[in-house]
Formats: C-alpha cells, structure tokens, sequence
C-alpha cells in the first residue's frame, strides 16, 4: 500500500511544482459591465487575489480560483491570454530584497507597478538577462528545490518499500 501512495504522490508533486512555481498563473482580468452580478460576486470572492490595474482592469491568480469561476471567466472572455508574473518584493528578506528591486529598476520598460507589486507579461521576460530572471524567480526556485528534495525522498522510500516487498514475497515463497 506504501508504495501504491508513493507512486501516485510522484505525478502529484509534478504537478504542484510546475502550477505553483514554473508557470506563473496570474493574468489581466478586464471586467467590463457585461454581467455586472457576476462581476461583482468575482470581485468580492476574489477580492485577496486581485490586484488592480485600472478601474476595469484587474491582475488575477487563477490558481486561487474555484475552477467554475475559471471557466465562466474564460467563456466569458474576461481573461486575457497572456501571463504575467508578479513579483512582491515586501515578501522578501532585506538582502533578496534589494538584489531585486536593483533588477526590477534595470528594466522599467518591462515592469509595471502598482500598489507596491512588480509586474511583467511572460513573453517580456525573454529579454531580461538569465542572472537578473534568476534573481526575480528566487522564491520559485526555492520551492522547486524543496519540492525535488521531497520528489527525491518519495523515489528512495518507494525503492525501499518495493524492495521489501519483494524480499518477504521471496522469503514467504520458500517456505
């Protein structure tokens, strides 16, 4: 059974590492008066994960959305199809801090601000050096780090199991 969970955990934790960390999941929400009720309750659900732009527009993590509302935002043409990655830089410590405030004030063509948060449409990103995206995606190469550290653990554990598994099946079998 062990090795039944650590199996299917594997996909999981794959899974985890690329929504949390390698794909950013906010993108420009433009909610416009077509359906104002459902605007309104979007608004006051998600108001924690929005971020706003202008007075209709709104940066939005998806990932902190009931999937329902996804789909009704996306159908409804709310979403645009470009990402964006945000970068709060009053979550990070005083000396990472710095590092990329120094790298956000490199590249003002590239970030927008607004309320203290950093932000930038994926496809810009490729012009940014890979030392300064490397200092702007600190925090989500920490929890892919940490997140291959627990995958690793699982693969070892799992050998293990199977491993004992095999031998008392063996053993039981000579007997």
């Amino acid at each position: 059974m062990a090795t039944t969970i650590f199996s299917i955990s594997l996909p999981y934790i794959t899974r985890l590492a690329i929504d949390r960390y390698v794909v950013p999941s906010h993108v420009k929400l433009k909610l416009s008066g077509k359906n104002s009720s459902f605007e309104d309750s979007i608004k006051k659900e998600y108001s924690s994960s929005l971020l706003p732009i202008t007075d209709e527009s709104y940066l939005a993590d998806l990932s902190k959305m009931a999937k329902e509302d996804r789909v009704l935002l996306e159908e409804g043409d709310y979403v645009s199809k470009e990402k964006y990655l945000l970068v709060d830089p009053s979550s990070l410590a005083l000396p990472e801090k710095e590092n990329t405030l120094t790298v956000l004030g490199k590249y003002p063509e590239i970030f927008s601000q607004k309320e203290g948060f950093f932000f930038a449409r994926v496809d810009d990103l490729k012009r940014i050096e890979k030392e300064d995206l490397r200092i702007l995606r600190s925090q989500d190469l920490k929890g892919v780090k940490f997140l291959v550290l627990i995958f690793t653990l699982i693969l070892i554990l799992n050998f293990f199991c199977n491993f004992l598994y095999v031998y008392f099946l063996e053993y039981t079998g000579q007997k």
